[in-house]
């Protein structure tokens, strides 16, 4: 792409759809000047997957910015405590070996909790935290 190009679309607040327009004109404008010497029923269906594709971009857009409901999060967050509460008991009760205990204790405590986080970081990815990385400087 030119630069003219290129700085169209860093500066146009909505990039897909600016790239997705140039694309489609593109795809025309080559097809007029028979660069481009396909059928129409092909031609079309690349116009329709396209299209599919955009809106399947506006879909997954739609999920990203809706959040997870707050009941829900309170309530993996209480399991998750009563877990850590009852399974080192429940642990200690079945295993022979106090190393083995430990073992099985810190995973089946530690892990659900690790999860839990890695979930609750990309039900929002786009979250501004302290362990965030500055988009701007790359």
């Amino acid at each position: 792409l030119d630069a003219g190009t290129q700085a169209l679309i860093a500066n146009s607040p909505f990039r897909a759809e600016k790239t997705f327009q140039l694309l489609q004109q593109l795809v025309v404008d080559a097809m007029l000047t028979k660069v481009l010497c396909i059928p129409p029923p092909i031609l079309t269906r690349a116009f329709q997957e396209m299209g599919t594709g955009l809106v399947t971009y506006h879909e997954a857009k739609k999920f990203a910015r809706v959040p997870l409901p707050l009941a829900y999060s309170v309530i993996t967050y209480t399991i998750l405590l009563a877990e850590v509460i009852i399974m080192p008991g429940v642990v200690a009760n079945k295993a022979l070996n106090p190393m083995i205990c430990f073992c099985f204790a810190f995973l089946f405590t530690f892990l659900p909790w690790l999860l839990a986080g890695v979930g609750d970081t990309l039900n929002n990815p786009y979250e501004m935290r302290a362990r965030s990385i500055d988009s701007t400087l790359l």
